[in-house]
């Protein structure tokens, strides 16, 4: 036996095994490296990443149906995955390993007229493993550098602690990015007076003239479940640089809300109904409904695959129906809560992605034809999507008119069911359909019923004082509502911002 024997015998079972995982490292890698690259918060990870496993799974079955050995399935899977995946860069680099294989294996088959185990020296092999090892070492780097820290100081509110547990049930109902109705008629040529006085009817009252303090949905939910003004923390006097570092530091703001903490203390049930961009909800320490179809990061992974640059029609269709889908289901998971049986009062939160674009709702996204999956469903404005403003005018009528039919629809059988409940339908910035023009985005709908609680918000209400005064007159809390003060983020970064008035 040759001294090197023992050594090949030893290492070949772990370089076997390499060669087989490696695909799924790619997987992995793609994933983690996406998700650092959007605003996706880290609830959204899980399905992603069991999806591109069980795809690599499949490609390398494939591969071994081909080639009957392990290292040419695992070449061809890694390959066949990034193309996928389009990975331009990995994928050659892959296909360049793949090519050498198949090469070197033929040579030594003529050569000794067998099938040589797996060696040191198939150098292939290692590339492709040392290269999918070197993608998930940077995947997981990117990743963990992308989702903050906890965060180490957070809000508290005077609010009686010892008053024994009870109170209202809450809804609320955030609609986003729909304008004010000044705004509807102004700048987009639709009244909304019906929509008003179908909301009327169900006993809700709407601020006229009610705006956000902010234009970023991230920043909104913070202020509103902490009933604060929340660049006060310390951790926002210097935030990251980054849009999903940002987005993700929001996000522990919105689940550490002072607001939940005290409604935990009086007993609250807290649900949660969230959007597809679940960084803009809570989604921890409370009962998350979750429904079945995309959310934003899968939607990115969706836009960014081969099947989008090669069928974008086919896929913007697809993603379409799933955005409409994604709204009925939501609504439909509000009436199920409000018509459970609950021992305890209960805080129900739905977002819903709507009116915001894509204009999906009694319509089809063709006028992303042509430009999909280069731009983004999720643009918003006139200067991004290219449109004009008559036809982006046209388009916000036909969302706003199919939203408001849901809405009522809704909302009427949940009043019918929790008639004594506080209900709030509001926005939580404008429609934003220009970069500038500030004023836009911050008028909002907002709408209240007040219930038991018989609580009146004024004409110029603004979230932050939406549970100050919900939390006055449940549970004589000293929350007098603060002043009006609001603040523009940049348009990329929420967490960068300027002071408004």
């Amino acid at each position: 036996m040759a001294p090197d024997d023992h050594r090949t015998r030893a290492i070949n079972p772990l370089m076997v095994a390499l060669a087989v995982l490696h695909p799924f490292f790619f997987a992995v890698a793609f994933i983690l490296d996406r998700f650092a690259l959007t605003n996706s918060s880290a609830h959204e990870l899980t399905r992603p990443l069991v999806v591109a496993v069980l795809i690599a799974a499949l490609l390398l079955l494939a591969g071994w149906a081909v080639f009957r050995r392990a290292p040419s399935a695992a070449l061809f899977a890694s390959t066949a995955f990034l193309v996928l995946a389009f990975h331009p860069f990995p994928a050659l680099v892959m296909l360049g390993a793949g090519t050498w294989w198949i090469l070197v294996a033929n040579l030594r088959r003529r050569r000794s007229g067998t099938r040589p185990p797996l060696q040191l020296s198939d150098l292939p092999v290692l590339v492709a493993v040392g290269y999918s090892v070197l993608l998930l070492a940077a995947g997981l780097w990117s990743a963990g550098s992308a989702i903050t820290p906890k965060l180490a100081s957070d809000m508290e509110l005077a609010v009686p602690t010892d008053g024994g547990e009870g109170g209202p049930d809450v809804y609320l109902l955030v609609l986003d990015g729909y304008p004010r109705s000044d705004t509807l008629a102004e700048e987009f040529g639709f009244d909304n007076t019906a929509f008003e006085a179908e909301l009327g009817d169900l006993g809700f009252r709407t601020s006229p003239v009610a705006e956000a303090n902010y234009n970023k949905t991230w920043l909104t939910i913070a202020s509103i479940l902490n009933a604060a003004y929340v660049q006060d923390l310390p951790e926002l006097a210097d935030p990251p640089d980054s849009a999903p570092a940002q987005a993700r530091l929001a996000e522990e703001l919105i689940n550490a809300g002072a607001v939940l903490d005290v409604l935990r203390l009086r007993g609250y049930e807290i649900i949660s109904i969230p959007s597809s961009v679940p960084s803009t909800d809570v989604t921890a320490g409370v009962d998350v409904r979750q429904v079945p179809n995309l959310n934003s990061l899968e939607i990115a992974l969706v836009t960014s695959s081969l099947p989008s640059w090669l069928a974008s029609d086919p896929v913007l269709d697809f993603l379409a129906a799933d955005v409409r889908a994604y709204a009925d289901n939501q609504m439909r998971l509000l009436r199920e809560a409000a018509a459970e049986r609950a021992e305890a009062p209960r805080l129900v939160m739905t977002h819903l992605m709507q009116p915001h674009p894509p204009f999906v709702l009694g319509q089809e996204p063709d006028y992303l034809d042509g430009c999909f999956p280069g731009c983004k469903i999720w643009e918003t404005t006139v200067d991004e999507t290219g449109m004009a403003d008559e036809a982006y005018a046209a388009r916000m009528r036909i969302q706003v008119e199919e939203l408001n039919r849901l809405v009522i629809e809704t909302l009427r059988e949940v009043v019918a069911i929790d008639p004594d409940a506080t209900m709030i339908v509001m926005s939580d910035h404008g429609a934003r359909h220009h970069l500038g023009g500030t004023d836009e985005h911050f008028r909002i709908l907002f709408a209240a019923r007040g219930g038991e609680l018989n609580v009146e918000f004024p004409d110029d209400a603004s979230p932050v004082n939406l549970f100050r005064q919900i939390l006055t007159s449940a549970f004589d809390a000293d929350l007098p509502d603060l002043p009006y003060r609001a603040w523009a983020s940049d348009w990329h970064l929420p967490l960068t911002i300027t002071p408004r008035r």
